[in-house]
């Protein structure tokens, strides 16, 4: 009895190997490499590790991007703009269920945290920042254009006893480009991309250029590293080294802009191609075409090579003396001078691509795609969007934003909290309500916390604002959600509307809820005649 004949997905026969196991295709197209489409295909699987190798010169050419580019820059200056704005503002929650206290009384001691935290980071002596010139809102900002330009964000945890403020702790921003193996030398298995690691892959230790690479000011520096530990030997955190995670065991972040790097630079050539094509078209307005050709009447009357220059020599002199040796304009638009029988054709070829803005709407297109940015958003072009569209767009925003933030806040931020509200404990600036756990026994309890971010803004106010009434009556959403969507804080809210009604009462003033019930209720004889 012949056994059946098994075929693959292109209908070969598939024949069996000693074990017993089929061989010979793939079950999916996409992996072959016989077929036209993926004959040229050449992706070969490596390691997170080889795939960073090149993120030096991505980061390089995503700067330049950003520096020339009108929509680069402006789709970085976007995503800051969204993602931290001016700053996060802490709301501290501590735990008080972990904890085992008041929840209004964690609520309160969560004001005391805030306040401490306020001084370092945003007063007016800046001790937040190393070189004392920027707040922490400013330094994020900072840290953010890195990360979303170049794909990472790095800061040292300094501390500065002697500097006369009253936090020793300190951030010193750092280059990315500058994390690099000492010397140049290849990644081994310990030291990858200047990071050391542990056996279990854990970054235990960073190597620093003391000063970048191309950087000539410093020509010794630049040939000098320094290691710095992860944590110290108290378990204190140093090292703050920021990125998003795609693969497993990446160690070193990839900018955004990977993806689209050739067609960023692809649509910046050929905007300027254009432009400079207009450009010509503009300012050559016309063409003197000389109707003496010396050549022609050369051959003509038969002379010879020397009568030939003379006669053209004084023919260009006549015309010189005509029009000027720097030739004649209109309105600032040139009127060129041909050689003697010379003629200009212009190229009126038309291009592949028609309509010059819709081939790069396009290209933009793509981009917003690959940044998480709404086209409209990225090219500015609202023209012809609905408010249906335009809200879809905010909510796809939002949850792109909502993402990035967490984990900005999650690699960066969060720990640079904690050790700022550690040394608050220990120097008493802050102290454990009596009955309290010990921070030292439970910190991660004493240090939960939300941040705030820029608001999302509203499409349609009136609409946005009756939808969250709405779904505050029926519990599905809460005023401090509905806030920290806004970026406010919702017991500020609270506390500063108590504040304006109190105020409006004491000067007569009647409150704007009073007021809107005196006009929904009928009106009397008396009022109307009067």
């Amino acid at each position: 009895m012949r056994r059946p004949v098994i075929l693959d997905a292109n209908g070969r026969p598939m024949r069996a190997s000693a074990s017993g196991r089929l061989i010979g295709g793939s079950g999916y197209d996409g992996a072959r490499s016989s077929r036209q489409q993926t004959k040229g295909w050449g992706a070969s699987p490596v390691p997170s590790v080889l795939e960073t190798k090149d993120r030096a010169a991505i980061a390089a050419r995503a700067r330049d991007l950003t520096r020339n580019s009108g929509v680069a820059s402006g789709a970085m200056r976007k995503a800051r703009a969204q993602t931290i704005g001016p700053g996060l503002a802490l709301r501290a929650k501590p735990d008080a269920i972990t904890l085992g206290v008041d929840p209004q009384e964690a609520l309160m001691f969560g004001r005391q945290i805030e306040r401490a935290w306020r001084g370092w980071a945003h007063g007016p002596h800046h001790q937040c920042d190393i070189r004392r010139v920027r707040n922490f809102g400013q330094i994020l900002r900072s840290l953010w254009s890195e990360r979303f330009t170049t794909g990472e964000n790095i800061a040292v945890i300094r501390w500065q006893p002697d500097r006369g403020t009253a936090f020793a702790t300190c951030l010193q921003e750092i280059d990315p480009d500058r994390l690099s193996n000492p010397q140049d030398r290849p990644d081994t298995e310990d030291l990858t991309q200047g990071i050391e690691l542990a056996d279990s892959g854990e970054p235990i230790a960073y190597h620093f250029r003391d000063s970048h690479r191309y950087d000539y000011r410093w020509s010794t520096k630049r040939w000098h590293w320094t290691r710095i530990p992860r944590l110290d030997e108290t378990g204190r955190r140093v090292v703050i080294h920021g990125f998003d995670v795609e693969r497993a065991e990446q160690v070193r972040g990839v900018s955004p802009f990977a993806p689209i790097l050739i067609g960023f630079r692809d649509l910046q050539r050929f905007t300027e191609a254009e432009i400079g094509a207009a450009i010509i078209n503009a300012t050559f307005a016309a063409f003197v075409k000389a109707g003496f050709d010396p050549i022609a009447v050369s051959d003509a009357l038969g002379l010879d090579g020397g009568g030939l220059a003379d006669m053209g020599s004084s023919w260009q002199d006549i015309r010189t003396s005509i029009y000027g040796s720097d030739g004649i304009s209109i309105s600032d638009n040139r009127i060129a001078m041909l050689a003697p029988g010379d003629e200009v054709e212009v190229n009126n070829t038309t291009r592949q691509v028609g309509a010059f803005a819709d081939f790069k709407k396009a290209f933009l297109q793509d981009f917003a795609a690959a940044l998480g940015i709404p086209y409209m958003v990225l090219s500015e072009d609202w023209e012809g969007v609905s408010y249906s569209a335009a809200r879809a767009a905010l909510a796809e925003t939002w949850r792109i934003v909502t993402e990035d933030r967490a984990t900005f806040i999650a690699d960066t931020v969060s720990p640079v909290f904690a050790e700022v509200i550690t040394e608050a404990f220990w120097r008493g600036l802050l102290v454990e309500p009596k009955g309290w756990p010990s921070f030292d026994a439970d910190p991660t309890s004493y240090l939960q916390a939300d941040w705030t971010g820029p608001g999302r803004g509203y499409v349609d106010p009136l609409k946005e604002a009756q939808a969250n009434l709405l779904l505050m009556r029926t519990g599905a959403k809460t005023l401090d959600q509905i806030c920290a969507e806004q970026g406010q804080d919702w017991e500020s809210v609270l506390g500063q509307l108590a504040t304006e009604s109190h105020r409006m009462r004491e000067l007569g003033i009647v409150p704007a809820e009073l007021a809107d019930a005196l006009a929904a209720r009928p009106r009397t004889d008396m009022e109307d005649s009067q």
